[in-house]
This record gives structure tokens, C-alpha cells and sequence, in this order.
């Protein structure tokens, strides 16, 4: 994917700003279009290390049938990573070095074997935590700036998904693929299929509302072929949520590089369906 160059994700050093005013102002004059001069990607990698930049960051995770709301900083330079999960502090310490994870003794967050996709922006992680509020899967990333998110038009994002959770994946989990339409302006449809069960065939997670950089709530229905399957497999009285967020920017498209999320839903005879999807704009 492009790399996009907006200008209000980093928080760069009075030095470093001073002197691109400078060399901005004694440029020579150019054309219309994008006069941005800043020679520094104003989105980061969320693996890039040893640039003088700070990323914003947000994700999810779940626990217990709630999603929660990861948000954070990374500094690149350090690879010093401070993490809140609802605004309550979970994590703040460099990097553990090369394996690309945090551990502070009593929380650790590391890259998750379940990724198998490539991204620039967001990751899936494992968290192994005494004290966190979160444990096992999550999603974060460098979050889209807010002022970048378009009001109008569409997009696809294409990429893969997991579920976890004894009641569809017995006692691991499987792997598939993720379909994320989005109406900018409007709502998310999320469509999670390829898991080779014999129970299922697709998890469809439909009018999602879009707000910000996030989205969150929607309809959830589990189908066999055409058939809902929903309360065959996790019983009547499903409770939960499902909630992801936007990644980076594509430069050509002038919208979100990437999408991420959670899902965790709950029968009332402790049925469980957990999981999350990771996916590149088409």
C-alpha cells in the first residue's frame, strides 16, 4: 500500500519544525495541489524504529463479552510503548528488542502468531496480563487522524480473521478471511468467511455505526449457507459487541490504509464467540 503523508499524526521536536519553516519558506515557489514539504512521514510504520516521531495509537480488545478501548503512544525512536485500555494505565516500557514486544513483569504484549497477513499500520497482539483488563487478543495500530477520515464515498478492505472461543472453535481457533465494506458518512458491513467448519459458513456483522475514526454495534448473524444459525449455536439471549477502528491513509485514495477489529458475543448457557479481523484496502 502507498504510504500517506498527512500532517497532524506526529508530534515532531520545536527544532525539527523550526527548521522546516525555514527550508519551506526559502524554497522556491511551486505549483497548486499539495504543498506540503515535510520530507518526514507524518504516518509512521507501526514497525518502523529510529525516527524522531511519536504515533498516536488505538485498537481493541475484549473480555468477558465487552469490548474495550485501547489507546496509546509509541515513540519510535525508544520503541517506548505507553497503553490504556479504557483509559486506565496498562503498559508503559520500551521495547524488548528484535521479537518486536513489551513486558514490564507483570503485563506483556507481543506480536500474535495468529497474523498472517502483512500490514504497515495495525498488528494483532497477545496479552498476558495480571492486572490488565484485557487478556489474549488484540488489535492496534497508528489510528487515523480524525481530520483525514472522508465524510463520503466507499471502500473495501480485504484481509483475514480468526475466531477463538470452545462453541465455534472448539478448543483452539480458526482461521479465515475478512471482507470490511464501508460507506463513509454511513455504517460498516463486516463479513468474516473461510474458517472450513462444517457448522458454519460466514460471520456477518451488518449496519455497524461509523463515528470518528471507529465503528461499533451492527446486527450479528451466523449462517450456514442461507440458514441464520446464530441461536442453533450460541442459544437464544446472544449478548456482546463487535468494534474496530481505522489505520494509516492511503495517500491516492485520501482514505483510511487499513481497518482492524474485535468481536465477542455470549449465549446465555456461556456459549462464546470471540475473534477479530485484520484487512488493506482494496
Amino acid at each position: 500500500m502507498e504510504k500517506a503523508y498527512p500532517m497532524k499524526t506526529l508530534q515532531l521536536s520545536f527544532g525539527l519544525v523550526a527548521a522546516l519553516s525555514l527550508t519551506a519558506c526559502g524554497g522556491g515557489g511551486g505549483g497548486g495541489g499539495n504543498n506540503n514539504q515535510n520530507p518526514i512521514p507524518d504516518y509512521v510504520d507501526l514497525n518502523e524504529s529510529g525516527i524522531s516521531a511519536d504515533s498516536t495509537l488505538a485498537g481493541r480488545g475484549t473480555s468477558g463479552g465487552t469490548v474495550r478501548t485501547i489507546t496509546g503512544t509509541l515513540n519510535h525512536q525508544e520503541r517506548a510503548l505507553s497503553l490504556f485500555v479504557d483509559g486506565n494505565p496498562v503498559l508503559t516500557v520500551t521495547e524488548d528488542g528484535a521479537g518486536g514486544g513489551w513486558s514490564d513483569g507483570t503485563t506483556s504484549i507481543q506480536p500474535s502468531v495468529r497474523q498472517t497477513g502483512s500490514y504497515e499500520y495495525v498488528a494483532l497482539f497477545t496479552v498476558s496480563s495480571l492486572s490488565s483488563p484485557v487478556d489474549g487478543d488484540v488489535v492496534f495500530g497508528v489510528v487515523t487522524d480524525i481530520g483525514d477520515m472522508p465524510v463520503s464515498g466507499s471502500a473495501t478492505y480485504s484481509g483475514e480473521a480468526f475466531i477463538t472461543g470452545a462453541t465455534l472453535a472448539g478448543a483452539g481457533s480458526l482461521a479465515g478471511s475478512s471482507t470490511v465494506n464501508v460507506t463513509f458518512g454511513g455504517d460498516v458491513d463486516v463479513t468474516l468467511t473461510g474458517f472450513g467448519s462444517s457448522d458454519f459458513d460466514e460471520i456477518r456483522l451488518t449496519d455497524m455505526t461509523l463515528s470518528g475514526t471507529s465503528f461499533s454495534g451492527g446486527t450479528l448473524a451466523i449462517l450456514q449457507g442461507s440458514d441464520d444459525v446464530t441461536d442453533a449455536l450460541l442459544g437464544t439471549g446472544v449478548s456482546g459487541a463487535a468494534a474496530g477502528d481505522f489505520f494509516g491513509l492511503d495517500e491516492a485514495s485520501g482514505q483510511p490504509d487499513e481497518v482492524g477489529g474485535v468481536l465477542d458475543y455470549r449465549g446465555a448457557n456461556d456459549e462464546i464467540l470471540t475473534g477479530g479481523f485484520l484487512g488493506n484496502r482494496n
